[in-house]
């Protein structure tokens, strides 16, 4: 099993990097590729089973895209192929259509076709629960932007959306799953990294999972008071 992360140097807000050392934990027969912000992604030159790109500062966007941007045509080809993609945090709105701000517009990857809107004079915080398929999940959001529906990843069964307003979040097309939440996400949620671990073929146990799981137990029973307050600083 192949695991590519890209622009670790650049992509590594809110502890998400963790992500890839969890997964490396799971699973240390993994291949883990870190690809540095000058080289070439590796699934441009070998197939790799899944992709993460983790948040990165707004500032940064541009520059993420400006470097992916001549692969865009390969990634589509390799997302519309199978291959797994896992984006936290604002890296989701790369692969969309642009991002609108009051500096204007920046174009996006254009590989699904919704647009993201980023508002720096206000920064959205809030605790997350929802559900994909048959499992709870549970998070963080920490956002100067939100992005247009498209073909949701969660039902949010407490706290706010991709668009901060409605009852879906994230992104899902075939096996790309793209999400607000931070925390990092996987070691929040093993029941969806057993899950994504299943799809790439690499089943069995986690890595700490009786801790992962009761940390994961302890936090849903938190998100699930009647009456929460989702977003932070607000509970009193």
């Amino acid at each position: 099993m192949i695991i590519e992360a890209l622009y670790p140097e650049l992509c590594n807000l809110y502890g998400d990097m963790a992500n890839l050392r969890y997964l490396a934990a799971c699973r240390p027969q993994a291949q883990i590729i870190q690809t540095q912000f000058q080289q070439t992604p590796a699934f441009c030159r070998e197939p790799v089973d899944l992709l993460y790109l983790g948040a990165m500062p707004e500032d940064s966007q541009a520059m993420a895209l400006r470097r992916l941007a001549p692969y865009a045509a390969a990634l589509r080809d390799r997302i519309e192929g199978g291959m797994a993609v896992l984006a936290t945090g604002n890296a989701l709105e790369l692969f969309g259509q642009g991002i609108a701000g009051p500096d204007g517009f920046l174009p996006g990857l254009g590989l699904f076709p919704y647009r993201s809107r980023r508002d720096m004079e206000n920064r959205h915080n809030s605790q997350f629960l929802g559900a994909f398929r048959d499992m709870a999940v549970v998070g963080y959001k920490s956002q100067f932007s939100s992005s247009e529906i498209w073909q949701p990843f969660l039902t949010v069964q407490g706290g706010f959306g991709t668009d901060l307003q409605g009852k879906q979040e994230g992104v899902r097309h075939k096996n790309f799953f793209g999400t607000y939440l931070l925390g990092p996400f996987l070691v929040l949620n093993p029941p969806f990294t057993r899950y994504l671990l299943e799809l790439l073929h690499s089943p069995g146990p986690l890595a700490f999972e009786q801790a992962a799981m009761e940390a994961y137990q302890c936090r849903l029973a938190a998100l699930q008071v009647p009456g929460l307050n989702f977003r932070v600083g607000e509970n009193g």
